[in-house]
This record gives structure tokens, C-alpha cells and sequence, in this order.
């Protein structure tokens, strides 16, 4: 069974979030700074508190699913027959992989 450090390691690998934080901070940031530069009052506390909480959220909703099924597949996986096959011959691979195409042309 994988350890959580594992899973966590291996969910996160989504690099979208990376992207997404640095931009959102930095348009944080330019708004704060405009709006103190030009002194419109349009900066609200409330409104940038609700902004990191909303980024919070996605961070949890976009991490924990994947965590879940990323362990839940990791269990499974001990629980296959075939798990020392395919972990040690690398012709398991190939054929487990022209079953998953031949899956989705079939559904296509």
C-alpha cells in the first residue's frame, strides 16, 4: 500500500493550479494597487477575503478526488491477479495497452 506522501506527490503533478495561483495573485495585487493609486474604493476587504476562499476551494476540490481515486486505484491494484505479472514483464504493458485502444476504438 502506498504511503499518503506517495499519493500526494502523485496527485499533485495537476500543474494547472500552478499556473493559476501566481496569475491570481499577481491580478490581486494589480487591483490593489490601482485602486490605491487612483483612489476609487472599489478595493473590499469582504471581496478579497471571498476570492482566497473561493481559491482555497478549488484547491481542495480539485485535490482531494484525485487523492481518493489515486489510493482507491492503488488498492485495487494489490488486489489484482495480476499485479506481479505486470509489474515485472514489460510485455504485460504492451498487451494491457492494445486492450485499453482497442476498448476505446470500440467505443468510438
Amino acid at each position: 500500500m502506498p504511503t499518503l506522501e506517495h499519493v500526494l506527490a502523485t496527485a499533485s503533478q495537476d500543474s494547472l493550479i500552478y499556473w493559476f495561483l501566481p496569475i491570481f495573485l499577481a491580478a490581486l495585487a494589480l487591483e490593489g494597487w490601482v485602486n490605491y493609486r487612483r483612489h476609487l474604493n472599489l478595493f473590499d476587504a469582504g471581496d478579497t477575503k471571498a476570492s482566497l476562499w473561493m481559491m482555497v476551494f478549488v484547491g481542495v476540490v480539485d485535490i482531494v478526488p484525485k487523492v481518493a481515486a489515486f489510493a482507491v486505484f492503488m488498492a485495487l491494484a494489490q488486489l489484482s491477479p495480476l499485479a506481479d505479472v505486470v509489474g515485472r514483464q514489460w510485455w504485460a504493458w504492451v498487451i494491457l495497452f492494445d486492450i485499453a485502444v482497442n476498448d476505446v476504438r470500440q467505443r468510438v
